[in-house]
Formats: C-alpha cells, sequence, structure tokens
C-alpha cells in the first residue's frame, strides 16, 4: 500500500495573500549571497572559456567581433571576464530589485528572459544591421542593409 507525501492540510490562501509585506533585506544572508555569486561568476566564466574553445579549436567555428571596422577573434580571457561580469551585474540587479521593486522576482524574471531573448536573437541578425543598431548610425533603411547583406 502506498501513502500520499502531500500534505492534505487546507492552505489559507487568503491569509497569506493579505500578509503586510515585511523587509526582504532580513530574509538574506548576505554573506552567503555574495558568496553564491562569487561562485556563479568563476563557473560562468570558466564555461564560457570552455566554449570558446570547443567553438574555435574543436569546431573550427571562430567568434567574431567588430573592432576597429575589421572582424577579429574575441580572446579567451576577455570573453571569460565578460561572461563573470555579466553574473555580478545579474547579482547587483536582483539586490537591488529586492530592496526597491514591489515584484522583485517577478521583474527580474522579465528581465532575465528579455535579456536571454536579445542574446539569441542578436548572432542572428546580419552583421551590418546589428552593428548599426548597436552603434545607433542606422539611417532607417533596414531592408535595404539586409538585401545586400544577403
Amino acid at each position: 500500500m502506498t501513502t500520499s507525501t502531500f500534505s492534505t492540510e487546507p492552505l489559507d490562501v487568503a491569509e497569506t495573500a493579505t500578509a503586510p509585506r515585511t523587509s526582504l533585506s532580513g530574509r538574506i544572508d548576505t554573506a552567503r549571497f555574495w558568496v553564491g555569486t562569487g561562485l556563479t561568476a568563476g563557473i560562468s566564466a570558466l564555461a564560457a572559456f570552455i566554449a570558446l574553445i570547443i567553438s574555435n579549436d574543436l569546431l573550427h567555428i571562430p567568434v567574431l567581433i567588430r573592432e576597429g571596422g575589421h572582424l577579429v577573434v574575441v580572446g579567451y580571457g576577455a570573453y571569460a571576464l565578460i561572461a563573470a561580469a555579466a553574473a555580478v551585474a545579474a547579482s547587483v540587479l536582483y539586490t537591488v530589485l529586492l530592496h526597491f521593486a514591489p515584484r522583485p522576482r517577478l521583474y527580474y524574471g522579465w528581465i532575465v528572459g528579455l535579456v536571454t531573448l536579445l542574446a539569441v536573437l542578436l548572432p542572428l541578425i546580419p552583421l551590418t544591421v546589428a552593428t548599426d543598431w548597436l552603434t545607433n548610425k542606422s539611417d532607417g533603411n533596414t531592408f535595404a542593409i539586409v538585401e545586400n547583406a544577403a
């Protein structure tokens, strides 16, 4: 005979929904949070380093950036540092939202989701359109640029 692992006691949802909001800073152990941030930054730097090794050396697919009007291969260290900086920036954003936003986890989820969508879509845009969009030098003739790039 199997027994249920779920609690059969009813939840008082109305009491939870109307409870006053308490200070979120008192519920987070800041030392553990920032140690976790450092560990996450290190892991993301290592993951970026490994991904660049796989892309450049094993698959022979160079990861390129535009520098001075020319395309150059991304350096391993710079790529890893950018990944670590992104992890720290995400933690700082989360901390700021916890202290000031009315629904911090909801806003953080939306921000991370939209930034992830942007990171996925940017490589799919032709290089000339992406460069013009990022440097804000677009002349408004995007369709002509896309047709010329294809």
